[in-house]
């Protein structure tokens, strides 16, 4: 079995989360990416501004109050 670190970002704003997106490219295969609406967590990355670059891995987690709140009716 094998162990790797994997890099999360953890940000409210898109264009930290754009640097930081390209930095992790750099040197990560895999990324965590934390998304949450402020209820249960404080307010992280809106799902509309998740992305990440081509033939990386991304595990994301949400922390909302209502999954069906995440999307739009």
């Amino acid at each position: 079995m094998s162990v790797s670190i994997c890099p999360t970002v953890t940000t409210d704003d898109p264009d930290v989360y754009r640097a930081h997106m390209e930095e992790i490219a750099t040197y990560a295969t895999r990324v965590h990416i934390d998304l949450g609406d402020g209820v249960f967590t404080r307010q992280l990355t809106a799902v509309e501004d998740v992305w990440w670059p081509g033939g990386m891995r991304a595990d994301c987690m949400s922390c909302f109050r209502s999954l069906f709140c995440m999307w739009p009716r």
